[in-house]
């Protein structure tokens, strides 16, 4: 069944209940960002629930990207200057949304478990999303090699936090962050509306061009900030009994799922017969299995918030496990595009299928307004 993990139990939910969201660190740029958000959280009526926030910059991040894949499918045409305008704007948009969200929440009396479960779940999606656009942007599909670096080391970044939070019970922030990564992305959008995608071709080095070259230095920043979350994670272990996570499991546990899904990822499309059909659409590949992992992490931010078991396998696995066994069985199933498109289909309907029984659940359990402001709080803020 689709989104086997839901729904939770009531040990859980009252864990969920409990739970209090806790942060620490600050990135290089964010200093003057939060200053931005502080302002930008005060145009925010009171009638709109926070959760609203973060619906509406996940729709501006999933806009931008269906805009760009129109013209790029296979992560190397040309896109019009006006998408990269637009696009960057919808990043700067989700930025913003994604900050003020939890601010308006605590301003309005009205943050929940349902709100940093939005948050990560969304955030989950959106990361691997983001790199997706960012290939679009620097003309990866010429060099699968580096797409396939930078969307799994994206996505792995990802993880890695919310992995250590999984042990630590704090979510830890880096130096360079999302906020920096972000901003990252939306300067290199301006730049190619400006300039036209050529400029990424540009050779600096003999054997080097320029998207080649950022990819490298993007993806060595990211590894820095996963080795110290790992080095950290061996280390410090959890504050668990013994150095187990906050479930009292072991702390490398969640490692096992992320790992397999991972070389499903790279193994399926190695080993494919077809590599020139599936880079034709070479999103869709990419997108299908963001969105397992997403999943994965997805799971991960659940069993901290609700201090349980973070279970190895579930249903995010059918598609890829058919496609492995599928080639390993010599091709039962002809290889073509349909069979990407289908199995995109099918773990976006289970990522969506888990996301709303979570929700649902959690919301019908301990009696939380999902969008809409209850009346009474309505009320209050009409007489103060």
């Amino acid at each position: 069944m689709l989104g086997q993990a839901a729904p939770l139990s009531q040990v859980q939910l009252q864990r969920m209940r409990a739970h209090k969201y806790k942060a620490q660190g600050r990135s290089l740029i964010e200093a003057p960002f939060q200053k931005l958000w502080n302002w930008q959280v005060t145009f925010v009526p009171h009638y709109i629930h926070p959760n609203l926030l973060t619906l509406s910059g996940a729709m501006f991040i999933l806009s931008g990207l269906l805009t760009m894949v129109v013209y790029s499918p296979d992560l190397k045409q040309d896109i019009p200057s006006w998408c990269y305008l637009f696009n960057a704007l919808c990043i700067f948009l989700y930025q913003s949304l994604d900050a003020i969200d939890g601010k308006h929440a605590r301003n309005s009396g009205m943050s929940s478990p349902i709100g940093e479960l939005w948050d990560h779940g969304f955030d989950a999606l959106i990361a691997g999303a983001l790199a997706i656009e960012f290939c679009m942007v620097l003309k990866l599909g010429n060099n699968a090699s580096l797409a396939f670096i930078s969307i799994i080391t994206t996505m792995f970044s990802f993880f890695s936090a919310h992995w250590q939070y999984y042990c630590s019970g704090y979510l830890s922030f880096s130096t360079f962050d999302v906020t920096e990564v972000l901003t990252i992305s939306i300067i290199g959008n301006l730049l190619t509306a400006i300039f036209g995608q050529d400029m990424w071709n540009y050779q600096v080095l003999p054997h080097t061009k320029l998207n080649e070259l950022i990819i490298m230095i993007v993806s060595v920043l990211i590894f820095q900030i996963m080795f110290f979350k790992f080095y950290s994670i061996i280390k410090n272990k959890g504050i668990g009994p013994n150095g187990t996570t906050v479930a009292e499991t072991s702390i490398i546990s969640p490692i096992i799922p992320f790992g397999i899904m991972t070389l499903f990822y790279l193994s399926i499309f190695m080993k494919s017969r077809r590599k020139h059909d599936i880079m034709a659409k070479f999103f869709v590949y990419h997108l299908l299995f963001t969105v397992s992992l997403s999943k994965i992490i997805m799971r991960l931010v659940i069993s901290t918030m609700s201090q349980s078991e973070y279970h190895f396998i579930d249903t995010e696995f059918i598609v890829p496990t058919i496609l492995f066994l599928n080639q390993y069985f010599g091709y039962l199933i002809p290889e073509h595009l349909y069979v990407i498109y289908g199995g995109l289909f099918l773990s976006l309907a289970d990522f969506i299928v888990y996301f709303t029984r979570v929700t649902v659940c959690v919301a019908k359990n301990l009696n939380i307004n999902v969008i809409l402001v209850p009346m009474t709080k309505k009320k209050a803020k009409k007489q103060n």
